[in-house]
């Protein structure tokens, strides 16, 4: 996430299955973290800064439909994973974020 991102958005620590896929077979991994604008994925394949990535992964939010995202590289550190921002996500997705966040920061989530 570019700096400004982080000063303004709250992450909480999360490990979800995600699948993401840049011009490659889905790769299957898990995040660390998660915001409303992006997450860090574990990775031992690193990216170039600005790649751009598909990504799929379901919160435990009751929910049954997936998140399903663009996101751009914008953070890699070297066999461990890649901070990523999501890019043109829907406003009732980034809504559906913000409300699980939120949730798991003022602890009344999983």
């Amino acid at each position: 996430m570019s700096d400004s991102n982080q000063r303004h958005t709250v992450r909480v620590p999360k490990m979800l299955e995600v699948e993401y896929s840049a011009d490659c077979p889905p790769i299957q991994t898990r995040m660390q973290d998660l915001s409303e604008t992006g997450l860090f994925l574990e990775s031992h394949f690193p990216l170039a800064i600005g790649t751009v990535i598909d990504l799929r992964f379901e919160l435990q939010d009751g929910n049954p439909e997936p998140i399903v995202s663009r996101a751009r590289v914008c953070n890699v550190d070297p066999m461990v994973g890649l901070g990523v921002e999501f890019v043109d996500m829907p406003p009732a997705v980034r809504q559906r974020l913000r409300m699980y966040v939120a949730s798991i920061y003022f602890g009344m989530g999983d």
